[in-house]
């Protein structure tokens, strides 16, 4: 069975935002998707087992990774559509880059399902709503080293950062707040943000008028958020749950291709979320790297091999695009289509 191992670099800061909560200290942190090992503390318990601690690892999730690649996918489809002046409708644009949602309940029958598998590989390959199975499994990707650390308070992962963002009001502009702020002074604003929250979250349970209320700082915003480290190395992998044809195949490798080149998470104005790929499938074969300029991290040079299985068979079904294959929203039964027939014929 066909399947793929993923090594991504984090070259700049990683977020992918999981909840806001309240750190030890009582301020408010966004934190990232991670999970919680268990760590050996290399000491044994009372009864002379191997004692352990838990400690939260950074993952970059397979559903936020398998959601790019399909809107990769999808974008790739639709600019030859494009091209070719086809014409895809919003019910098909939605079903190619988010799935249908749930408006396609009904699974079809096995010619229809096969149908509709060898016109799109896109929708073979991630699926279609509840009517059309995904074949893609995608994991999550997570630390090779978690530089996990142990001290009085338990166990933490030195992969997990955090920092402190500050957006400001214009009536700083002309302050000397206008352009430098002090750590010390972040950190008194950090600590004031939080009780301010709470005071004014109070007065609004307790129907303060608006003149007693508490009112806003002049700092628009602070935010403490996680990241995930750079030169943290995340690895994961692609498989299938059957085997994919040689034009899903080449679909794939074109998506990770373009994927490859993105940010990924959150924050992408202010420079998080580049990476460095090396993927290669189970016998060992790199078929796709990247690297960034170290002088100018936006650049990104991708090399990978153009006569993989499945990108010449893919190229080909691309370039002879007809419209029947970016119609698959109108062969699917869309929810309540039946209850619309049945309300006319009563009428």
């Amino acid at each position: 069975m066909t399947s793929f191992n993923l090594e991504c670099k984090v070259v700049s800061p990683l977020t992918q935002i999981d909840k806001t909560d309240q750190a030890k200290d009582g301020t408010n942190i966004i934190k990232i998707k991670s999970i919680t090992i268990a760590a050996d503390t290399g000491t044994t318990d009372e009864e002379g087992n191997p004692a352990s601690t838990p400690v939260r690892i950074p993952v970059y999730t397979g559903n936020g990774l398998r959601g790019l690649l399909r809107r990769k996918a999808a974008e790739i489809i639709a600019q030859k559509a494009r091209e070719k002046h086809l014409s895809l409708t919003r019910s098909n644009f939605h079903l190619f880059f988010a799935g249908g949602g749930n408006n396609y309940p009904e699974t079809p029958d096995i010619q229809t399902e096969n149908r509709i598998r060898k016109l799109n590989p896109l929708v073979s390959l991630f699926g279609a709503s509840l009517a059309l199975e995904s074949k893609l499994i995608v994991s999550n990707l997570v630390p090779t080293n978690p530089m996990i650390t142990f001290n009085e308070n338990g166990a933490y992962s030195k992969t997990i950062q955090n920092t402190t963002l500050i957006t400001k009001d214009d009536l700083l502009d002309h302050t000397k707040y206008s352009r430098f702020i002090s750590a010390k002074e972040i950190d008194e604003w950090t600590r004031y943000n939080s009780e301010e929250q709470a005071k004014r979250k109070q007065d609004r349970e307790d129907n303060v008028s608006e003149e007693e209320k508490t009112k806003k700082g002049t700092i628009r915003n602070i935010i403490r958020r996680e990241y995930i480290v750079p030169g943290t190395v995340l690895t994961g992998s692609i498989a299938f749950k059957t085997e994919p044809t040689k034009v899903e195949l080449g679909l794939l490798i074109s998506a990770l291709k373009e994927a490859s080149r993105e940010q990924l998470g959150s924050s992408a104005a202010t420079g998080c979320g580049f990476t460095e790929w090396i993927i290669h499938d189970r016998e060992g074969y790199i078929m796709l790297e990247t690297k960034r300029n170290p002088d100018f991290i936006y650049q990104c040079s991708v090399n990978y091999d153009k006569e993989y299985k499945g990108i010449k068979e893919f190229n080909n079904w691309l370039n002879n695009l007809k419209q029947e294959n970016i119609s698959i929203a109108e062969i699917l039964k869309p929810a309540g289509k039946d209850n619309e027939k049945k309300n006319k014929t009563t009428n």
